[in-house]
């Protein structure tokens, strides 16, 4: 989970399809358990999509009844002018108008690309793409979640806290999207939390989101923006100094990520990698000459900022977009080196002069002598043989920036492996969620149609 995602789509489509849900789905019986809130998760999108139903469903278009299919079906959903063309099974079904609604019988399921869903589907039309958002209760979306984000091998108070803070961070978009009148709350990926439906569900997922059941993470009487990683690299972040918004509730305090796998790490990053960020600013050709951290260091040990240098000019960036943009795990870097390669022939230099024949870099220091009477040829950018009476010059080139360091995502918030560790000592996943947002209260969520 990275951390906090916005919403882009059109306000006239978003109020038009919330309307329908506030009115029409109530009508149809598309309402989730008595008393429980429901959540609306974007699972796909694209010029045309495939769903399949298991068992027997009805379909609705536009809050009118469609059809009762009796059995499992595949349907594909293309559109056409503004409306609906559908296929069953592969064979032409007919024209219906959007939103369509899938909803299965009982305990039925829904598969939307390689995943199973509880719940409803509604398909909805956004200028040329259609979106497939699953609508189910908050709980249920919860057992498809935790699991995702934690192992279920962790300690039990473990996956509480991550229940509780994955149910508090849904809340909190939720309330933003229904505000803005947004025809989802949240999507499916890392961007937002991942969700992958029954697939991932366990019992001891099941146990940990039932045990907290609507158990929420508040600051001053609304929902806190609960974001996680997995391992801070020894000190949790403030969101001031990763994102430069300052939630009392979001500081920096030291960690217990020690065991965590990414407490210490080393990741070469190729120069052809580096060369693409600074493409836009100084074109493809520049030679990077240089990769530097920019100071002074957070109180966790992050860098704000990183200096790339080149023959001609430099750019200065923010070092958590770096990060994100090379696929770094963290901004917390001990040690950042440009490693040089002499792998390359510069130039072939004929000489008058006899045996040895010695091989120089750049610097005009002896690589290896040859002794012989052969001939030397350079193909390719690489010596093939080597022959009297050529001196072979190297050029010394930036091959890949090495970066060592500690931890493993933004840092902000509740670190998994640390809360991992606490929960081994005996710690409850009250005292966890105490100890990573501090200031917070756990509270019963509120419910409405605009913001709990």
């Amino acid at each position: 989970m990275r951390g906090w995602a916005s919403f882009v789509l059109p306000r006239v489509l978003c109020a038009a399809v919330m309307a329908w849900s506030v009115t029409a789905a109530a009508a149809a019986g598309l309402s989730v358990a008595a008393g429980e809130p429901d959540i609306r998760v974007l699972l796909d999108r694209g010029r045309a999509l495939r769903v399949s139903v298991e068992g027997p469903h009805q379909l609705y278009s536009a809050g009118v009844p469609l059809v009762a299919q009796p059995r499992q079906a595949t349907w594909e959903i293309h559109a056409a002018d503004g409306a609906a063309r559908l296929f069953r099974n592969g064979r032409y079904f007919g024209p219906a108008r959007f939103p369509l609604v899938f909803q299965p019988a009982s305990a039925g399921l829904i598969r939307v690309g390689d995943g199973r869903y509880r719940g409803t589907l509604e398909v909805v039309a956004e200028s040329s793409d259609l979106l497939a958002i699953n609508v189910l209760s908050l709980e249920e979306y919860l057992y498809g979640v935790v699991g995702c984000e934690m192992p279920v091998s962790w300690p039990l108070e473990a996956l509480k806290a991550q229940a509780v803070a994955c149910r508090t961070y849904a809340v909190s978009h939720r309330a933003q999207a229904r505000r803005a009148g947004f025809p989802y709350d949240l999507g499916a990926t890392a961007a937002w939390q991942v969700y992958r439906g029954v697939e991932r569900e366990s019992a001891r997922v099941r146990a940990a989101v039932d045990g907290t059941r609507g158990q929420i993470l508040t600051y001053a009487g609304s929902p806190i923006r609960a974001v996680y990683h997995s391992s801070s690299g020894g000190h949790t972040a403030s969101s001031q100094e990763v994102w430069g918004v300052d939630y009392p509730y979001l500081q920096a305090v030291p960690d217990h990520d020690q065991d965590s796998p990414y407490a210490f790490w080393s990741e070469a990053v190729p120069m052809e990698v580096i060369q693409e960020v600074v493409a836009a600013v100084a074109g493809d050709d520049v030679m990077v000459t240089a990769v530097e951290p920019v100071g002074p260091r957070s109180v966790s040990g992050r860098w704000p900022k990183i200096r790339i240098r080149w023959e001609t000019g430099e750019l200065v960036m923010s070092a958590g977009d770096f990060r994100l943009r090379v696929g770094l795990p963290s901004t917390v870097w001990e040690e950042v080196t440009v490693v040089l390669s002499e792998d390359e022939v510069d130039a072939v230099a004929r000489l008058d002069f006899v045996d040895p024949v010695s091989i120089l870099d750049a610097r005009g220091r002896t690589v290896r002598k040859v002794v012989g009477g052969n001939t030397a040829v350079a193909a390719g950018g690489r010596t093939k043989l080597l022959i009297r009476p050529y001196v072979l010059v190297r050029r010394t080139v930036a091959a890949h920036v090495l970066f060592r360091g500690r931890g493993w995502g933004h840092g902000v918030g509740m670190s998994q492996w640390g809360a991992k560790a606490l929960a081994e000592r005996g710690w409850t996943y009250r005292r966890i969620l105490q100890y990573y947002y501090p200031g917070t209260r756990l509270d019963t969520a509120r419910w409405s149609w605009g913001e709990p």
